[in-house]
Parts: structure tokens; C-alpha cells; sequence
């Protein structure tokens, strides 16, 4: 005497052998191509970055060579800096935390992300981020990313004034790096 199984138990039984299979198949690499980017071929120009800045609502904008511009925002001077390959960083500086060592620093780096902050050779504060060419950007792009380096200032002045007033607490003497006094 045949039996038959109910249609519902056989669908489940087939979703199953073929959930088994499709997780014990290996993974191969995906050799297709990845998609096209719209964007220019070339590195920006320092006039075409001029361009984008403008457009980007900066005033005071000057192309000091080739390979820097500086800018403003609310009376505030960035710097972007364009490399031979494309690549661009932006820069900013701050003078006057006398209080600030190393460990200031590397706080904004870990809690924070696209920046990076550092004493220059002078005891200044400093703000970078970089944008690699890799092959194409877009105006859009660049635009973009300076927006959020431009808004990310603000919270770093903050943090920065902040940590300064901390370690003045901790050591009142002037100039007395925050590090000495821990």
C-alpha cells in the first residue's frame, strides 16, 4: 500500500534541501566588473575646486597656488590642499590651548571619525581629513565633504576648549602641557 505525503510537508521538505544546499555551496568571488562611477577622469583642478567651493556657498576664496586654496566660513580660513594625484586634504589650525598635550588629541581621534587632529611643531591644534582621487570624484562629492569638515570645526573648537580648560584646572601654571600634569 502506497502512502503520499501531504503537498504542505513535501514543499517544506523541498525549501529545506534547498536552503541546505545553498548554505553549504561555496561562495565564489564575484568577478564582474563594479559599476561605472560618474565622475571626472582627472584630478580637479585648483580653478575647478574654486569652482565647487564657490557653488558650495565659501567666500574669500583664493588659490594661493596650484596646490592650496584657502577659504572662509563665518570668518573661520580653511585650507584645501590638492596632491599631484588627485588626493585632497583639508586643513584646519587654532592657536591659543596652551593646555593641551598628546592625550587631548588622540580622545578626539578615537570618539571621533573622517578627521584627525594633532599638535603641529608649534603647540597649534590642528584638524585634517583627507579624500583620495581613487580614479574619479564628483563636484557633488567634494562638496559635500568639505560641508562636514566645515560643520565638525565647530564640535572640535568645543572639545578643544573644553579639555583646555581642564587641564588649566588640573595645572594653573601657563603653558604647562596637559600631559605634565597627570
Amino acid at each position: 500500500m502506497a502512502t503520499t505525503e501531504h503537498p504542505s510537508r513535501t514543499r517544506r521538505y523541498a525549501r529545506a534541501l534547498a536552503l541546505g544546499l545553498a548554505l553549504s555551496t561555496p561562495c565564489l568571488p564575484v568577478t564582474a566588473e563594479p559599476p561605472r562611477r560618474v565622475a571626472s577622469a582627472k584630478p580637479f583642478s585648483a580653478d575647478q575646486l574654486v569652482s565647487v567651493l564657490r557653488q558650495a556657498g565659501y567666500v574669500d576664496i583664493v588659490a594661493e597656488s596650484d596646490t592650496q586654496i584657502h577659504f572662509k566660513r563665518s570668518g573661520q580660513i580653511f585650507y584645501l590642499n590638492r596632491y599631484p594625484d588627485g588626493d585632497l586634504v583639508l586643513y584646519y589650525g587654532l592657536t591659543g590651548y596652551t593646555h593641551l598635550g598628546p592625550g587631548d588629541f588622540n580622545a578626539w581621534n578615537r570618539e571621533k571619525r573622517l578627521t584627525r587632529a594633532y599638535q603641529d611643531a608649534d603647540g597649534d591644534a590642528v584638524l585634517e581629513s583627507d579624500m583620495l582621487f581613487d580614479g574619479g570624484l564628483t563636484a557633488r562629492k567634494v562638496a559635500v565633504w568639505v560641508n562636514v569638515f566645515v560643520g565638525l570645526v565647530q564640535g572640535f573648537e568645543t572639545f578643544l576648549r573644553e579639555r583646555d580648560d581642564a587641564n588649566r584646572a588640573l595645572d594653573p601654571r601657563p603653558g604647562a602641557p596637559a600631559d605634565a600634569a597627570l
